[in-house]
């Protein structure tokens, strides 16, 4: 899934909501194949005055077996993301992103 970061850009509050659902069934982990079921991805990227912030869930289920008895196990996965993104590598506590940023849009004005 790619965003289009570019589209923040109209507005210093802008946001783009994202609601996906991918395949990674055909995704290896230590030889085993283990997301035989969607994962599915809802959020939300905005611009806060000129600060990109992503904001998110991922859910799936983990397929995998018993190490003792080797029955099959499913195992529901849920995480939150609430991160900034910058553009700018010496930022900390930011994922770094590698596109016209906000802030560069409104500085041009």
């Amino acid at each position: 899934m790619k965003i289009d970061l570019k589209k923040l850009n109209a507005s210093a509050h802008a946001s783009i909501p994202f609601d996906e659902t991918i395949d990674l069934t055909d995704e290896k982990l230590y030889g085993a194949k283990p997301f035989q079921s969607p994962v599915h991805i809802k959020g939300v990227v905005s611009n806060e005055s000129g600060v990109v912030r992503l904001a998110g869930s991922i859910e799936t289920i983990y397929s995998t077996e018993c190490a003792r008895c080797l029955k099959p196990l499913e195992i529901p996965l849920s995480a939150e993301a609430d991160m900034m993104l910058s553009d700018d590598p010496e930022a900390e506590d930011c994922l770094l992103y590698t596109s016209p940023s906000p802030r560069d849009y409104a500085a041009s004005r």
